[in-house]
């Protein structure tokens, strides 16, 4: 009797991680996994792009002191801090689109390489304007490195 008790709660623990419309790019994922990140991502998410907000305004705002002309973009660093984030922010969008809409864990997998790599290079953008906007896109460098440790196991799992 406790070896099937055993197989009915392991049952219980384990189900499909299902995406809308989802053809079996995650297979089966242990159910406290999967809550855990449920639980978690939406309010990571929400704080992550409230530092990211509050990383952008204090480069913007830096721009916007130096020049005294009331423009947003007036030291010469700014105006490519502000390009490089759009492109980082452009290019995490694409990443939810190719994983999550295209279902390609591989070509997101490139992808959010190339996010990660744009981050960094935020990060060394902002450093030239404001260190603390550079501190504040920290959590979501470290976020972005475990979604992409995350994205390459499901490629590799699937």
């Amino acid at each position: 009797m406790p070896r099937a008790s055993s197989r009915a709660n392991s049952r219980r623990r384990r189900r499909s991680l299902h995406f809308p419309g989802d053809n079996g790019l995650v297979r089966r994922v242990d159910e406290t996994v999967v809550h855990s990140a449920e639980l978690g991502f939406r309010p990571a998410w929400t704080i992550l792009y409230a530092l990211m907000g509050a990383a952008l305004f204090l480069v913007w705002r830096a721009g916007k002191e130096s020049g005294g002309t009331g423009k947003a973009v007036e030291e010469p660093e700014v105006k490519p801090a502000l390009f490089v984030f759009g492109v980082q922010l452009f290019l995490n969008i694409v990443w939810s689109v190719v994983f999550f809409g295209l279902r390609a864990p591989l070509p997101a997998f490139y992808e959010i390489i190339v996010l990660w790599i744009s981050i960094i290079a935020s990060m060394v953008f902002f450093l030239r304007v404001s260190r603390n906007a550079a501190l504040l896109l920290v959590p979501y460098f470290f976020w972005v490195t475990f979604a992409a440790t995350l994205n390459f196991y499901v490629w590799l799992l699937n």
